[in-house]
């Protein structure tokens, strides 16, 4: 795929190769690894972060890094930038995605769902708007799949807690 993706085939390829990545897996973090190692590939990316946010606090402290490829150096490089966009879609701003410049790559973070944000930095320049676009409903697709992988994560552990004769019962 070229560095310009103006081609309506060109995006609508690279949603499907990304779309491709998603369900792999029914273990949440696997799930995420494997997206964020294509995003990170195809969009050409220097590093793909993902945040949950923990709505039982109100303070920075309720903004939790998940996962990071291939490292987290964004939150200590720049900070403030970052919990800026963090923050942003915590409370709940309205936008799909917003963009900022960090020295020579942009940073562009997109909602996750009501329950996190996916910031992925760009080396060496910008994604194309085209790009941004193609990629909320894949990226709103990803995070459905995630919250299933949640839900199914807990029913198991219910399941699990549930002794045997209560289970029976309910089949029976």
């Amino acid at each position: 795929m070229t560095n310009s993706h103006t081609n309506t085939l060109e995006l609508i390829t690279l949603q499907n190769q990304l779309l491709l990545a998603i369900g792999g897996s029914l273990r949440t973090r696997e799930c995420m690894h494997t997206f964020m190692q294509a995003s990170l590939k195809k969009l050409g990316l220097k590093s793909i972060h993902f945040y949950t946010f923990d709505v039982s606090q109100i303070d920075e402290d309720s903004i939790k890094p998940y996962l990071s490829l291939p490292d987290n150096k964004i939150e200590l490089e720049h900070r403030f930038t970052t919990y800026k966009m963090l923050l942003h879609f915590k409370n709940n701003k309205g936008k799909t995605h917003l963009s900022e410049m960090l020295d020579t790559n942009e940073v562009t973070a997109y909602a996750f769902s009501s329950f996190g944000v996916l910031l992925l930095e760009k080396l060496q320049g910008k994604l194309q708007e085209s790009v941004k676009d193609a990629l909320v409903p894949v990226i709103h697709k990803m995070a459905e799949y995630f919250n299933f992988c949640e839900q199914q994560k807990r029913l198991n552990k219910e399941k699990q807690s549930t002794p045997m004769s209560s289970r029976q019962n309910v089949t029976h």
